[in-house]
């Protein structure tokens, strides 16, 4: 969690404890002491396909997927939940697949959380008091949601990436806090938007292997490990990192880079690399960049990608 900086930012409007939340670390643990296959079922979310040791031991349990991603074709056409569709978020498709339950629940059905709020607790006196902290619960879980569609799609303004999906979905989740009279006051989305933006650009405190961690996806095609790390920031901040933490005095900035690469590669058991930067220039224009790195074993395929996509993303080669 520490690597997630706009986690924090995102539970001050939710009242939710970071130490609620359960990692992927957290459950590597409970494998390793014996979960079975057979005792779980599994929801795939923002990927449509498990990958290493998840994906040789759980594979075969696979029951639904909500992803925006290109078809892997491992999920089952007939799963019981099966969405795979191309948008700016993936939490869209999650709100849009799980809006009927929701609207049950506030209606009072058997949806995602029916029922009055529990008196027990010492938190409510009346029904109206019921429906106000409930219409609040609402409210958090649609600031949670509404986080992440504003960070994948620029507070919907990322051109080419912006889906109907997403604007439905900020719709429908800015009506829930609207429907809060605490969340209401106030409300700015906008402001919103970049409190949690600017939490997620802050990664000065992190050294170079947490930088590629933050944001990081790796998986295996063709026999080759493939990895790619997403940065907010220029390539020239994680070279500057590499740099900082170099044991070589006599390396240059760039030879440093490519060692410190390799070291991570080694550690992931990657064939090729890649570094996305995305970032606001001091001009005030946003920009990418990208950074590749191959082992002997995956030359080949990264020649490939230069000679196909080189000249459109204007690639240059670094040896």
């Amino acid at each position: 969690l520490a690597l997630r900086p706009e986690f924090q930012a995102v539970f001050r409007h939710t009242g939710i404890p970071a130490e609620g939340l359960v990692t992927l670390d957290e459950f590597e643990t409970v494998i390793d002491k014996g979960l079975r296959a057979e005792d779980t079922e599994w929801v795939l979310v923002d990927h449509n396909k498990l990958q290493g040791a998840l994906g040789e031991k759980f594979s075969s349990r696979v029951r639904g997927v909500v992803d925006h991603h290109e078809d892997e074709r491992a999920v089952p056409m007939d799963a019981e939940t099966r969405v795979i569709e191309k948008c700016g978020s993936c939490t869209s498709l999650v709100i849009r697949t799980l809006r009927a339950s929701w609207e049950d629940a506030a209606a009072g059905g058997t949806g995602l959380s029916s029922g009055p709020a529990p008196h027990a607790q010492g938190e409510v006196t009346s029904a109206e008091d019921d429906e106000s902290v409930t219409r609040g619960w609402d409210a958090q879980v649609a600031k949670m949601a509404l986080a992440s569609i504003l960070i994948d799609t620029a507070n919907l303004t990322a051109e080419g990436k912006v889906e109907r999906a997403d604007r439905d979905a900020v719709a429908c989740l800015e009506a829930k806090i609207a429907l809060s009279p605490k969340d209401a006051v106030g409300w700015d989305r906008g402001a919103f938007y970049r409190e949690v933006e600017a939490a997620k650009a802050d990664i000065e405190g992190l050294g170079f292997r947490d930088v590629l961690r933050k944001d990081y996806k790796q998986w295996i095609e063709k026999g080759l490990g493939l990895g790619i790390s997403s940065v907010v920031k220029p390539m020239a901040f994680v070279a500057r990192k590499a740099l900082l933490e170099g044991t070589d005095d006599d390396e240059d900035a760039e030879t440093e880079f490519a060692t410190k690469v390799g070291d991570f590669m080694v550690e992931r058991h990657l064939t090729v690399f890649a570094i996305m930067t995305a970032f606001t220039s001091d001009a005030g224009h946003f920009q990418r960049e990208i950074y590749l790195q191959a082992l002997s074993a995956g030359h080949a395929a990264a020649s490939r990608f230069t000679e196909e996509a080189g000249k459109e993303l204007g690639l240059e080669n670094h040896h």
